[in-house]
């Protein structure tokens, strides 16, 4: 995360379940990359800016990440919706 903020400015951090995790606790830190936060269409609603929706009082709900980077050559552009709170 340190390297990516002094590289691109920011990066994005998911708490996820890992089931392959050799611990009773499976939580793990999935890191993705901010060109991987964006909106799959072309946004023109005002709750939603750049893949992150909003509440009426500005605080992010949801986010759209896609499962690769947007640049990529395979042009898989499939992605998940993540609740803001987990």
């Amino acid at each position: 995360m340190r390297y990516a903020r002094a590289v691109d400015g920011e990066v994005f951090a998911v708490l996820t379940t890992n089931k392959l995790l050799e611990s009773p606790i499976k939580l793990d830190l999935q890191l993705v990359e901010c060109d991987r936060v964006t909106s799959p269409w072309l946004a023109m609603a005002t709750d939603e800016v750049d893949g992150i929706r909003f509440d009426a009082f500005g605080n992010a709900i949801s986010y759209y990440i896609f499962r690769n980077h947007p640049g990529d050559l395979a042009g898989d552009l499939s992605f998940d919706w993540r609740p803001a709170e987990t």
